[in-house]
């Protein structure tokens, strides 16, 4: 990897940005994954609510640099950030954070649901959880509220949205691939890791036979 990239370590930040214009693969590459990877993945970890992975935080701000014949890159070179000149990395950091914030703030609002808004199966019923190997996650008495709160505590906001709105208000799974802007067959990829790690908080709160 650092062999790929050497050539790129001594240019300056004006001489990468004019390879990138250029639409040199490896200078684009060079940001984002090599000098960019690294803090994305901080921010993905730091705001979870946003659902957003680091590659596609990288896909987004290749997006932003591109828009407008690279003009993100052009107002950089010309002025700095806010008119003061700073690296490329920290124009690019500001940029991706502020990003993520907006989108994990509106996760944060889209996810602190209420028990009874999430739950409308009635107060008499016992939902269950089926998993991929056709087993059941059930507890003896009843769930109701407990179990969405179990749900919640779960790091990765698709996670809870898919449990609840796929697994326990049964909302067919094209409709929470739209909610998600996501693809069915990612919706089930995300409700199997959704199930593992439910599990452990499942056995450790007695409701896992």
């Amino acid at each position: 990897m650092e062999s790929t990239y050497q050539k790129y370590n001594s240019l300056s930040d004006g001489q990468l940005i004019d390879a990138i214009i250029s639409e040199d693969r490896r200078a684009i590459e060079f940001l984002l994954i090599n000098c960019m990877g690294a803090k994305f993945k901080h921010m993905c970890r730091i705001y979870p609510h946003a659902g957003v992975e680091p590659e596609d935080l990288t896909q987004e701000i290749f997006r932003k640099m591109m828009n407008n014949d690279w003009q993100m890159l052009r107002s950089f070179r010309g002025s700095g950030f806010n008119n003061r000149r700073c690296r490329l990395t920290t124009y690019i950091t500001v940029i991706a954070a502020r990003w993520i914030k907006k989108k994990n703030d509106r996760g944060m609002k889209e996810t602190s649901f209420t028990g009874a808004h999430l739950y409308n199966k009635g107060s008499n019923s016992e939902p269950e959880i089926e998993d991929f190997q056709g087993k059941h996650l059930s507890r003896k008495k009843e769930l109701g509220a407990d179990l969405i709160k179990l749900i919640m505590e779960l790091e990765k906001s698709r996670e809870r949205v898919v449990l609840i709105e796929y697994k326990l208000k049964e909302r067919p799974i094209k409709e929470v691939a739209s909610m998600l802007k996501t693809t069915e067959n990612n919706i089930y990829n995300i409700a199997h890791r959704a199930m593992k790690n439910l599990r452990p908080v499942l056995v450790k709160g007695g409701y896992h036979e």
